[in-house]
């Protein structure tokens, strides 16, 4: 993204009682079901593709592997994969509405791009970083300087290629709460909402939580990947921020090197997420993978990794395997804290 410079814009306090209100005005979404009406999105026109030919035989070699990755694991996993060359689909509970952690940065960060595209929001723009402004969880800024001077393209950086959660609230304050939900009704996505501020832990344990599903976020990937929300430019742009992850434990934890994913993961209590688009040696992939009620994160992530790695097996015309504990990218298994802070973790 290129350097952009421009006025200082100082916003105001966010203050905990205007986001519990706010979380108050959409608990209901989460209590009725989460369903949205009809999208007016250009997200809703569906790519036109010629005839699916029949599925070659490697292809039901990958759902069965599929198959065996949510049969071995201990807990709930629902999965959306694409093929975005020919449109065929593998997907199991897709549709099951999940937490939704960090992936929500993603329908934020389409917002922000709506907003600057209708010249609501200068992503040149600058904002103040306040001490209210800091936040708990994942993130650089909430041991940066206060007074520090950021963009608003800063901020959709760091929300997205290091999940930060004090970028995230500045966003969400920018944006308001009402709006990004607007927002997710426009992008066509059917179970998404925002009802509560990232780190609300208080909404949280009054059941006020933020929901999304496979199915949805793979859906607003292939409209960025199609150029079919937002504009050609800013879905490419917004696509190359998400190839700049700094999170490579889950969808690429398995693949060679040099391999591109544009993905956004999520990290929380009980819930464990990556979401993206694997760019292969013939075609290019959205694979959606949500998990919850895990043993262990690191079991998740392994799931996760095993469903990036044979997408791209299967691309590659390669054997299907499940990669040997050698070959995984060594990291320390995340622990368990009891802490309020530890609720909220890496993206």
């Amino acid at each position: 993204m290129k350097s952009l410079s421009g006025p200082a814009v100082t916003l105001m306090p966010a203050r905990r009682g205007t986001r519990r209100r706010g979380a108050v005005v959409f608990a209901l979404l989460a209590v009725v079901g989460l369903a949205f009406p009809p999208s007016t999105s250009t997200a809703d026109k569906p790519i036109t593709l010629a005839a699916i030919p029949p599925a070659p035989p490697q292809w039901d070699e990958l759902d069965g592997f599929l198959a065996g990755v949510r049969g071995r694991f201990r807990g709930s996993i629902s999965y959306y994969v694409e093929d975005l060359q020919t449109g065929r689909a593998l997907a199991w509970n897709e549709s099951q509405p999940l937490p939704a952690a960090s992936v929500i940065k993603l329908p934020i960060a389409v917002t922000v791009f709506e907003q600057e595209l209708a010249g609501k929001i200068r992503l040149e723009d600058e904002v103040v970083l306040k001490p209210t402004d800091k936040a708990d969880g994942s993130g650089v800024l909430k041991r940066a300087r206060s007074g520090t001077k950021l963009t608003v393209a800063n901020l959709l950086e760091l929300m997205l290629q290091r999940s930060d959660n004090t970028a995230t609230n500045i966003l969400t304050d920018l944006l308001g709460l009402e709006e990004i939900n607007a927002a997710c009704r426009r992008q066509g996505l059917a179970t998404t909402c925002m009802p509560r501020y990232i780190m609300d832990l208080e909404a949280r344990d009054n059941r006020i939580e933020n929901y999304t599903s496979a199915a949805d976020m793979a859906r607003l990937l292939k409209a960025l990947y199609g150029r079919r929300i937002l504009d050609p430019p800013t879905s490419a742009q917004l696509l190359d921020i998400l190839k700049g992850q700094h999170v490579k434990d889950r969808l690429p934890r398995y693949l060679p090197p040099g391999v591109v994913v544009a993905h956004k993961t999520g990290l929380m209590k009980d819930a464990c997420h990556d979401v993206g688009i694997i760019y292969g040696r013939n075609h290019d992939y959205v694979v959606a993978v949500l998990t919850t009620g895990f043993g262990s994160f690191t079991q998740a992530k392994q799931a996760i990794g095993q469903i990036g790695r044979a997408v791209y097996q299967y691309d590659a015309g390669e054997r299907l395997s499940i990669p040997s504990a050698s070959r995984s990218k060594k990291a320390p298994p995340a622990k368990t804290r009891s802490t309020r802070k530890s609720r909220q973790r890496k993206g």
